[in-house]
């Protein structure tokens, strides 16, 4: 995957979309054939309309669940306890932890009140320069 980042580290661009169009199609024929029924056609579906879509793959990219935490760190270490604004209207707060080669960040919300979630919270641990696991848990009213 080939992005371009501002100098912020949000994804502005994905330079190769046609490719990964491609790709997709090439992957989503080769899993058909062993895995069939309406759950995987809409996963199908999701995954081809998302790349169909630049602003979708980008936020999806952008987001936690994906490839966001790569980004966050583009300019700054993960030493240092940052603020971020969510989508949802509230400030995340990552602390991180290292110990070692481990560094674990754990994610809390502030100013949930004037959101719809009443719950919060995310881990992702990494070890050396790779990801090793991570969770987000949001509850809405």
């Amino acid at each position: 995957m080939e992005l371009t980042v501002d100098q912020e580290g949000n994804i502005v661009e994905v330079n190769n979309l046609n490719f990964l169009r491609l790709r997709w199609m090439k992957i989503a024929a080769r899993l058909s054939e062993t895995h069939r029924g309406e759950v995987i056609d809409n996963y199908f579906s999701q995954i081809s309309g998302v790349l169909e879509d630049e602003s979708r793959l980008i936020d999806f990219l952008g987001g936690y669940h994906m490839f966001g935490l790569l980004f966050n760190g583009l300019l700054q270490s993960f030493d240092t306890r940052r603020k971020r604004e969510s989508s949802d209207g509230f400030t995340e707060i990552m602390t991180p932890v290292k110990e070692g080669e481990k560094i674990t960040l754990t994610l809390t919300p502030e100013n949930l009140d004037p959101t719809e979630i009443d719950h919060f919270r995310g881990l992702f641990v990494f070890k050396g320069d790779h990801y090793e696991e991570g969770f987000i848990e949001i509850k809405k009213k």
